[in-house]
């Protein structure tokens, strides 16, 4: 059983390669998956998947994104903050009958084939696996090979659609609607004519017709070569140039490596030190924007870590949020600190408060 977070990065080992060495190695826990802050295309989301015994249980956007797919899909998210707002819409599905198990199935299959769609389109970026519990309750799980093997030959047909459709964020838009209806009327994909309405992206448009993302770009097309239909280019929205720079000191890589991914994918430039006295090294020579420290190490405490970044050059000038356990140790004196926050501390709460504590030329532009 692992016990330690493995990470790297997406240009040494492929997605495949580290979907595969999870479900051989029959690990539980979570894949956190960031594309790279450096790519034009910023609308790319984090990712994340959890196993269980190797196998898929899940997979998704972070956040507010999977409840939104989760809609998309039909459910309603039942908002539980222990699991993925997609997930807890599949159990609420199950839990009231409101629809059959087969399509409920169904369902979540196309929620983990779709991550992985939108994964392998990462050919740059970073993971981190974390061992994790398994997420309760517990549908079972899909073995890896397979969907890795689906997913890929969806990929390879994909591209044959290029360039007029390059990323599922583009959103079609009826420019003919009777012709459109007439085009479409002995499919089952009709209610294009009505929802292709310039924002509503192509993931979205699968997701409300059944998930098959193929099949509707081959329509898209259609509707493009014909005229009915039109499909403006994905916004190109470019990284800051110099992004905010923050450091990370935690030695439990369970909170702190998820957390420095979940920020990257915000734009910020995340490095993680586990030792205390080796960050105040790093701080010393590239003196980060902002400090993010975990309140108790094994060898000294939180407060007194920050009262010694006080004393470094420059280092009363940085904000530092201390991030306590619910129930702190008691310290001798009150920490030189901005914030004190509590773990665990949801990725929401830092991306509100961060901007709000760093210098405005500083400040993400996403």
């Amino acid at each position: 059983m692992i016990s330690a977070t493995v990470q790297g990065t997406i240009q040494a080992i492929d997605l495949g390669t580290v979907l595969t060495w999870i479900a051989q190695q029959q690990w539980t826990g979570e894949l956190t998956l960031m594309p790279s802050v450096q790519g034009l295309d910023r609308t790319s989301p984090l990712l994340r998947f959890w196993f269980t015994t190797g196998k898929l249980s899940y997979g998704g956007p972070v956040g507010q994104a999977d409840g939104d797919r989760c809609r998309d899909y039909g459910l309603t998210p039942w908002l539980d903050s222990t699991l993925p707002p997609g997930y807890s819409g599949l159990w609420r599905a199950i839990s009231s009958e409101a629809i059959p198990w087969p399509q409920v199935r169904g369902i979540w299959r196309g929620m983990i084939t779709e991550a992985l769609f939108e994964g392998f389109s990462y050919h740059q970026g970073a993971f981190a696996f974390v061992p994790t519990p398994p997420l309760i309750p517990s549908f079972g799980g899909w073995a890896v090979a397979p969907l890795r093997s689906e997913v890929m030959r969806q990929r390879q047909a994909w591209f044959r659609f290029a360039p007029r459709i390059a990323s599922v964020t583009q959103c079609p838009q009826v420019l003919n609607l009777a012709t459109a209806e007439a085009a479409l009327a002995q499919t089952s994909y009709g209610a294009i004519a009505l929802w292709a309405d310039g924002h509503t992206s192509l993931a979205q448009l699968a997701r409300r017709l059944g998930g098959n993302l193929l099949t509707l770009a081959h329509w898209v097309e259609v509707g493009c070569q014909e005229g009915w239909l039109t499909l403006p280019p994905p916004p190109s929205v470019t990284a800051p140039a110099s992004p905010p720079s923050l450091l990370y000191i935690g030695d439990d890589p369970q909170l702190s490596q998820p957390t420095a991914l979940a920020l990257q994918a915000e734009g910020y430039e995340v490095c993680v030190e586990a030792n205390p006295f080796t960050a105040l090294s790093y701080i010393c020579d590239k003196l980060p924007d902002l400090i993010l420290c975990d309140g108790l190490f094994p060898t000294l405490k939180g407060a007194t870590l920050v009262a010694m970044i006080r004393q470094l050059p420059q280092g009363d000038r940085l904000p530092i949020f201390l991030i306590e356990d619910p129930s702190p140790s008691p310290v001798d004196f009150p920490p030189p600190v901005t914030l004190i926050l509590t773990k665990p501390c949801q990725t929401s709460t830092l991306l509100e408060l961060l901007p709000q504590h760093l210098a405005p030329e500083k400040r993400p532009k996403n």
